[in-house]
Order: structure tokens, then C-alpha cells, then sequence
């Protein structure tokens, strides 16, 4: 199995490569691509959330009922509402396993904070 051993980027502007950027050893905050790759995975979650919320016994927070909002991101953080039920969360930490079992995804646990 090969891996990617030295990661370099162009930008496409106005359908034509613009720049180079060679990557390093992992992406540090305030990559210029960093926002490009939260907006893809937060896209994931979405899909994953709208998935689950459908197929499962997920109840909406009474809030956020009409308008059947289940989550919410903001710079680098994800908020997810529910109503406090075991079904709904367990849809979320179903999302959550989802999520980590892709490849290069994992959540971290020092920044998890759950409140009810």
C-alpha cells in the first residue's frame, strides 16, 4: 500500500493553478486550506446528521423543532441540539462513531463537553 509521503497544493483561481503550497508534517492552524477542509467535514456531519435523525428515535430540541435544526457551527466548533432523550443520544454518538472510523477523523475527547 503506498501513502502520501509529501503533500503539496495549487489553488485553482479563475480555472487556472495559482501558487504552490508544499505541505509539512500535518496541516497547522491558520493553513489557508484548514478552513476549505472544516467546511468539507462539517458537510459530512450534516449529511450523517440528517441521515440519522430520519432513520432513528432522534427528537428535536423543543427550540429548534420547527425549523428541524440538529446542529450548528461556528469558527471551529460544532453544537448539536437535542432533546434529552436516550434515543437521540445515541443517534449523536452513532454520527460521532461514524465520523471517527473515517480515516484521518477522530474526535477529541479534551475538547467534548456534553451539557443538558
Amino acid at each position: 500500500m503506498n501513502y502520501v509521503c509529501s503533500p503539496a497544493y495549487s489553488l485553482m483561481l479563475n480555472r487556472s493553478p495559482y501558487g504552490f503550497i508544499k505541505e509539512h508534517k500535518g496541516l497547522r492552524q491558520g493553513h489557508p486550506i484548514c478552513p476549505i477542509l472544516f467546511v468539507l467535514v462539517i458537510k459530512f456531519i450534516t449529511r450523517l446528521m440528517k441521515r440519522s435523525t430520519i432513520n432513528s428515535g432522534f427528537k428535536y430540541h423543543p427550540g429548534n423543532k420547527i425549523l428541524e435544526v440538529s446542529q450548528s457551527s461556528f469558527a471551529d466548533d460544532l453544537l448539536v441540539f437535542c432533546k434529552v432523550e436516550v434515543d437521540s443520544t445515541l443517534c449523536i454518538k452513532s454520527v460521532f462513531d461514524n465520523v471517527s472510523m473515517t480515516p484521518d477523523l477522530a474526535i477529541n475527547d479534551q475538547e467534548l463537553h456534553v451539557i443538558f
